[in-house]
């Protein structure tokens, strides 16, 4: 556990914020916060105060409950696909679940024809607002909106285009038909996808976070329980997928509302490509780097759906999906503490590497525990969640992401200590490179292993990604090494020991390297906290265990 100064920094930002906050960024959100609060507005004062304008607002009540709010707006819809998923797997088979999870799939991948503006588009909006010219704003605004929407449709065709060559290539023949009918239903939404990501820029930048939950939570939600429903009526992909479309079509419309809420200038604003010259500057290599993302996380699926069936890809990607859902922990930290170290790694870099090294030891000591029950007990978790056949084919995909999906998330921390150092560049190359490496062993992999083959890809792109990534961030950032030096063998222990755990899972000597394992992980973790930390988290101790002796009796 790391000190209550760390708990206040990390708060959870939503995933727009990561990598766009700079110094210009952060005072204007602290005078918004100051003027909320009617205090007098801190006037800009250059890197000094732009720092402390960052420690000021990562522990103010507006960021506490944007926090709360962004935790609602993710964790509720979990909670809901949990409890749907089994009744979806039994609905539609093992074939046609396959096929959902690869619409799934698809709506992250039309990402990529956002080509970074949406995440150009907050930074722009926030620097505009932050000198007072809020017709600038919604002018650039509308413009992002407009070209999104073009760039969206154009995607959509694109899509729809290839659609009946993988589907006539990969799909058995019973289900073709019904397939491409519901991959051309779900291209409807391509426009949608990239608009919703304009939109969100607009209410990123004024920090409509709580108004913006409250549409997504029911939305997401929907996008499992629409489809149940739908079986009940109309037992064909295509209706699924169209339950999926009109949720999109809903929270564009809400979204909407929300900006011209936010933006009244944006109901009149104009649009010119001019306008939008600055969003396309600043989105060069986040364009790049947009591109390889739905690769990196999409694609292993894909490969299994083309040497495979329909339902190994329902195998494989459930307990994926599951994984990724861990997620949540180093999104929350780093949407936070991103713009606190890109404002303090010149002028105080001491206070950038604490924030570094906590990030790294928050995710780990927050994740290991469930990283460890996937691996461990990955069989167990899969019966108790869809049964005995599901788990016997998809137990051992579970432990090995078990074991990647904590290395990927330690990894998005270190990534994003690159990013505030203005570093981008370096991040985007390095994809580039994983790409190169993983494609050819995931494909190897996944010819001589199967699904569990990919798991082991992905495990293993993780555990270089850290390493390699680590080495990097050293080598640009001097301060960084000295965290790394302190956390190395506490991410060295708890690799090792999911890595153990993985190969030994169903044996006999099982239970005796868990619990070595977390005996390990504890020790590693007391040698990695400071004095500091450690006194600290002795002193919650010693009040936290008479509570619980006086409730256990």
């Amino acid at each position: 556990m790391v000190n209550g100064c760390a708990c206040r920094i990390f708060a959870v930002r939503k995933p727009v914020f990561s990598g766009l906050f700079r110094i210009g960024d952060c005072a204007w959100l602290e005078r918004k916060v100051m003027q909320k609060a009617g205090e007098t507005p801190v006037e800009e004062g250059g890197e000094q105060d732009a720092a402390a304008a960052v420690r000021k607002l990562s522990s103010s009540r507006t960021v506490a409950m944007s926090a709360l709010w962004n935790l609602v707006g993710r964790a509720g819809p979990l909670v809901v696909a949990v409890l749907c998923t089994p009744q979806l797997v039994h609905r539609l088979g093992p074939s046609r679940w396959g096929v959902f999870t690869i619409a799934l799939s698809l709506v992250g991948i039309f990402s990529i024809f956002d080509f970074g503006i949406g995440r150009s588009l907050t930074r722009t909006i926030a620097e505009l607002l932050a000198e007072d010219r809020a017709r600038e704003a919604a002018d650039v605004a509308r413009s992002g909106i407009l070209a999104l929407t073009v760039l969206g449709t154009i995607g959509g065709l694109v899509m729809a285009s290839v659609a009946h060559f993988w589907v006539y290539s990969v799909i058995p023949h019973a289900l073709q038909h019904e397939v491409l009918y519901a991959l051309l239903v779900l291209c409807l939404s391509a426009p949608l996808v990239i608009l919703n990501s304009a939109l969100w820029g607009v209410i990123a930048a004024y920090q409509e976070f709580r108004s913006a939950n409250l549409v997504n939570v029911p939305i997401m939600a929907m996008y499992y329980i629409g489809p149940l429903l739908m079986l009940h009526f109309y037992d064909s992909l295509v209706g699924v997928i169209a339950t999926l479309v009109m949720c999109r079509v809903v929270m564009t419309i809400a979204y909407w509302r929300i900006c011209v809420r936010a933006m009244p200038e944006l109901k009149t604003a104009k649009s010119s490509m001019a306008t939008l010259k600055p969003v396309l500057q600043m989105g060069g290599w986040m364009t790049a780097s947009n591109l390889t993302f739905p690769l990196l996380t999409y694609m292993d699926r894909f490969i299994i759906a083309s040497v495979s069936t329909t339902a190994a890809i329902g195998y494989y990607s459930t307990p994926s999906d599951l994984v990724q859902r861990f997620n949540l922990l180093p999104i929350a930290i780093m949407n936070t503490a991103y713009p606190a170290m890109a404002a303090s790694y010149r002028t105080d870099p001491e206070n950038t590497r604490a924030l570094f090294r906590r990030g790294m030891l928050t995710v780990g000591a927050g994740l290991f525990p469930a990283c460890l029950v996937c691996v461990a007990l990955s069989h167990w978790v899969l019966t108790l969640w869809l049964g005995a056949d599901f788990a016997g084919h998809a137990a051992v995909v579970l432990k090995w992401l078990g074991v990647g999906i904590l290395l990927s998330s330690i990894d998005n921390v270190v990534a994003g200590l690159l990013d505030s150092i203005g570093k981008a560049k370096v991040n985007t190359i390095f994809s580039f490179g994983e790409i190169v490496v993983y494609l050819p062993l995931l494909a190897f992999l996944v010819r001589q292993q199967g699904i569990e083959g990919a798991a082991i890809a992905w495990a293993i792109r993780c555990i270089l990604d850290l390493g390699v990534r680590l080495w990097i961030v050293q080598r640009f950032y001097q301060p960084a090494r000295q965290a790394v030096v302190q956390v190395w063998p506490f991410l060295l222990g708890m690799t090792a020991t999911l890595v153990a755990a993985a190969m030994a899972e169903g044996s006999a000597f099982a239970p005796y390297v868990s619990a070595a394992g977390v005996l390990l992980f504890v020790v590693l973790l007391w040698g990695a906290l400071s004095a500091d930390e450690r006194t600290k988290l002795s002193l919650q101790a010693g009040r936290l265990l008479p509570l619980l002796s006086g409730a256990s009796r």
